[in-house]
Order: structure tokens, then sequence, then C-alpha cells
């Protein structure tokens, strides 16, 4: 994916820390800006990049995003090349890309795991956390949310589908009634078609009250009017 609004990665010297989060099985590396406007049990939305991409693309986002928030973007475990991360490796089958599961779900473990520290080091408490993918990140998203039964206040796919692993886990999924949902899509979208992005529209809507589903005039992309959309959606 290329670098997205590639005028917005300006670092706020007092606010923006790199991290590495280190256990015995993986190291992460994140990139976090806290509020920049103080508020009562501030939220948090972690933000996951897609396929070859990394932590800085979605963090430019932190100019636009709430100020009220705390901005943790994460870099991917594996490893493409210099400056290229992935959740899982993918492959075709029958004509479809397919996520690695094992991978897919370590990356799950990795993160929950991370945002539980991140939680106690800035004594968050029950604030409320807002998960936000693009293209795999998104996949990761719903994976989080359906098999891994992470809790969250709102789900944001942009430009995403749902793995089979999430669809199999549906049948099982009892979310907490208040979750937030918001899909974004291009209609153009030539990576991953706008259909696999109403799938899961609909499959949600089956679970949920509360998601939204928007289309746009773009391709595989992060644009304005998404953008627009989404500041007003979390507000």
């Amino acid at each position: 994916m290329k670098k997205i609004f590639s005028a917005l990665l300006v670092l706020l010297a007092t606010a923006t820390f790199a991290q590495t989060d280190d256990d015995t099985d993986s190291s992460i590396y994140y990139l976090i800006q806290t509020p920049q406007e103080k508020s009562d049990n501030p939220p948090m939305i972690v933000l996951l990049h897609g396929f070859g991409s990394n932590e800085e693309d979605l963090f430019s986002l932190k100019e636009v995003l709430p100020k009220n928030y705390y901005i943790v973007s994460v870099r991917a475990p594996f490893k493409m090349e210099e400056g290229s991360y992935m959740w899982s490796s993918l492959s075709v089958e029958n004509k479809k890309v397919k996520s690695n599961p094992v991978e897919a779900l370590a990356s799950c473990d990795s993160l929950i795991k991370l945002i539980a520290r991140i939680k106690e080091k800035y004594q968050l408490g029950n604030s409320p956390v807002y998960w936000m993918g693009f293209s795999q990140g998104a996949m990761m998203c719903y994976t989080l949310a359906i098999v891994k039964k992470m809790p969250m206040t709102g789900l944001i796919a942009m430009s995403g589908r749902m793995n089979d692993e999430a669809k199999a886990a549906l049948t099982g999924f009892t979310p907490d009634a208040s979750l937030r949902v918001f899909i974004s899509h291009g209609k153009q979208d030539e990576v991953i078609s706008i259909q696999l992005g109403m799938e899961a529209n609909n499959l949600l809507k089956e679970k949920l009250k509360f998601v939204q589903f928007k289309e746009y005039e773009a391709g595989h992309e992060i644009n304005e009017a998404m953008l627009k959309d989404l500041v007003e959606w979390l507000k």
C-alpha cells in the first residue's frame, strides 16, 4: 500500500513515542501519541496497517483523528522486506486469496497482549477501545472481534474483508449489544472487491444493531471523504 497522506507524517515531539513490546514469544514495534486534549476516561484507537506496509502509514492519520484519543499504530510481526510487514502470509486457492490462519491467530494473540500492557502502562482501565484496520488490518480486526472475542467499543474496517475463520466463528459470536461497527469501501477497489465489504456488512448486521456501511468513489485507499465520515462517527 502506498503511504497515505505523506504530508501528514509530522511527529509531535512531546506526545509521540516509539515503543517495542517484548515478551517471551515476540517483539512488537508500535507508535503511540498521547491525547492532545484532556478528557475523562480518554478513549484509545488501535491502528492496523495493510499487507506490505508498516506502522507509520496509518499513524499519519493522527493529525485528523480526535485530539482526546490515545492513538496506537502497530507494526505487523512478520517481516517481508525492509519497511514492509504483514499480519499473515497469503496464498491463492481456487482463485481466492486466503490468509495463513496460524499466523493470523498468532498476530491476534500478540496484539491482545500488547494492548493489555499499554492499558496498564497508561492506566486506562475501562477506557473505550476502538480497533481500526485497513485492508489486511481490517481482516485482523474482524478476527480479533469474532474469533478471539476481544472486547472492544468499536470496530472500523476500511477496504477490508472477513476471512474464512471469522465467517465460520460467526455462529458462536455473541457480541456486546453496544459494539459499533464502521465499514468503508471504495467502489473501484481492485484489490478487495466492494462486494466483500458488503458481505461483511450483511453478516454483521445479523448480529449487531450499530453497523454502518459507506461506499465511496475510490479505489483501494483511504481518502478524505472516508476520513471525514470516520471522524464524525468517532465523536
